[in-house]
């Protein structure tokens, strides 16, 4: 007996056989394993004896599965690796026409380039019907499959999508139509589906339209922008059938504010005057927005609200400003302007003629005021009769006395209307004429031509020596005054308007 083999290398064998006979084994082994897909242990010997061998078996893979995307020529080829047995050392797969039978090598695969996972692409299939195997290869081992389900190849047909927008650009708030239109290359028959329209890369949410492709290849999208801005929109056709989808190139689509205007629904005043009366100003945008009013011209007038006061003169420019919302862009400005005129003032003399204007008599003080508060300034008309210095008269001659009085006003008031005050000036008063004195023991009566409008002073002095200076008392023609003895001198003088006359007088002895 031979000795027994190693048990972790090889099988204790138990017989003695042929050479002729071991190569017959051999070769049927090798048909079975093509045939039925089992796996044999095979061996040649020399010399007699019996013995015993372990045999495993290689099993086919099961649930072998084909799936394609419509209008795609890759299919995706799965299988599921035998659960018993021993392991596969790698895979071929086989596409079989289902029409002719025929078989073709898949996934690039072949008995000497095997799968090695449980999975493969079997890329630019032809049009038509398949069904898949997968063949377990270990050493010169084979285990086949199951066939899979028929599986379908049919090529898409290409597409191209375009999408327009109308209005572009369009105002906040008004509708925009996004057209997209899809066609078949080639010419073919008009493609159908459904056609899904991005701004951006997000999916808009269209709010009337159908993005449905009608029996023209056309779908449509309609919704209104509450902003302003641009969006860069897409439409994409899924694919459908034998139609291959495809995505349009952007249509940029620009929306702006809408526009408005304003327009003035008060006239400007005709009247407006320094310091007068405010005016009130109103206008209306075709937003419906509110105006506001501004004064290009502050030196001129100003704006409070919806009022305009009058600060001086000159051109008064008010202007509207809307400057608009999210909806609505700005209003162009609009202007009103009108003309502001000075204001009006009078004078008034305050102080009345005098009724003893007498040529070298006392001077004379004018005062009047202005409505505007402004100084008034005085001047003589008649210079050869009085002179003006100030607020000061002073009369030079005999005559009517014209005293001006004037204001020549300033950005806010226009000049006054001159007013005038007349004064009368008399001549300097005379001495007093047909002077009389009559000596009696202790008195004596002095008499005297008295003139309307004079009063008369009088003096006794020692002597014939000039009057004096002070002592002058009031008296009237004819007139009694205690003497004494010795040489004596009567003195009167007249006065009128505040104006003393020469002196006139008479000596005598008492």
């Amino acid at each position: 007996m031979p000795s027994p083999a190693n048990p972790q290398t090889r099988a204790r064998r138990a017989a003695v056989s042929r050479g002729v006979r071991a190569l017959h084994v051999c070769v049927l082994f090798v048909t079975l394993m093509a045939v039925c897909g089992s796996a044999w242990s095979s061996w040649a010997s020399l010399g007699g004896g019996s013995g015993a061998a372990m045999t495993s078996t290689l099993a086919a893979p099961t649930g072998v599965s084909g799936t394609v995307p419509a209008g795609g020529t890759n299919v995706s080829v799965t299988w599921a690796a035998a659960s018993t047995g021993v392991a596969a050392a790698g895979y071929v797969v086989v596409r079989t026409s289902t029409a002719s039978g025929d078989d073709s090598p898949a996934c690039g695969s072949s008995a000497s380039s095997p799968v090695a996972a449980t999975s493969c692409t079997d890329s630019s299939v032809p049009d038509g019907t398949y069904r898949y195997s997968v063949v377990a290869v270990r050493g010169g081992w084979t285990a086949t499959s199951l066939p899979s389900a028929v599986v379908t190849v049919h090529l898409a047909v290409a597409t191209t999508t375009t999408v327009s927008a109308t209005p572009n650009p369009a105002n906040v708030g008004q509708t925009v139509t996004y057209t997209a239109t899809v066609v078949s290359a080639s010419g073919q028959s008009t493609p159908s589906g459904a056609v899904t329209f991005r701004d951006a890369g997000s999916t808009i949410s269209c709010a009337s339209g159908s993005q449905t492709l009608d029996a023209s290849g056309v779908a449509t999208c309609r919704l209104a922008y509450a902003s302003p801005g641009s969006h860069e929109v897409t439409a994409a056709y899924a694919a459908s059938g034998s139609w291959a989808g495809s995505t349009s190139a952007p249509v940029v689509q620009v929306v702006t504010k809408q526009s408005q205007t304003v327009t003035f629904t008060s006239t400007a005043p005709t009247n407006a005057t320094v310091g007068g009366p405010t005016h009130t100003v109103s206008a209306t945008a075709t937003s419906g927005l509110a105006v506001t009013f501004s004064s290009s011209t502050p030196a001129v007038c100003t704006v409070s609200g919806t009022t305009v006061s009058y600060v001086a003169a000159g051109t008064c420019t008010v202007s509207t400003v809307q400057s608009g919302n999210v909806t609505y862009a700005a209003a162009p400005q609009v202007s009103q302007s009108f003309t502001v005129a000075r204001a009006t003032q009078t004078v008034t003399f305050t102080s009345s003629a005098p009724t003893n204007a007498t040529v070298g008599g006392p001077t004379h003080t004018v005062s009047a005021t202005a409505t505007s508060g402004l100084a008034v300034i005085f001047s003589s008309s008649t210079p050869a009769v009085c002179t003006v210095s100030g607020t000061t008269v002073t009369y030079v001659a005999t005559g009517t006395c014209t005293v001006l009085a004037d204001q020549p006003g300033n950005a806010v008031y226009e000049a006054a209307p001159q007013k005038s005050l007349s004064i009368e000036v008399a001549a300097a008063p005379t001495a007093p004429a047909n002077l009389v004195v009559v000596p009696a023991v202790g008195t004596a009566l002095a008499t005297w031509t008295s003139l309307a409008g004079y009063t008369y002073e009088c003096q006794l002095a020692t002597g014939s020596s000039s009057p004096l200076a002070t002592g002058w008392a009031a008296c009237t023609s004819p007139h009694t005054f205690a003497t004494r003895n010795g040489n004596q001198t009567f003195w009167v003088h007249g006065v009128r308007g505040g104006v003393v006359s020469a002196p006139t007088s008479r000596n005598f002895s008492g």
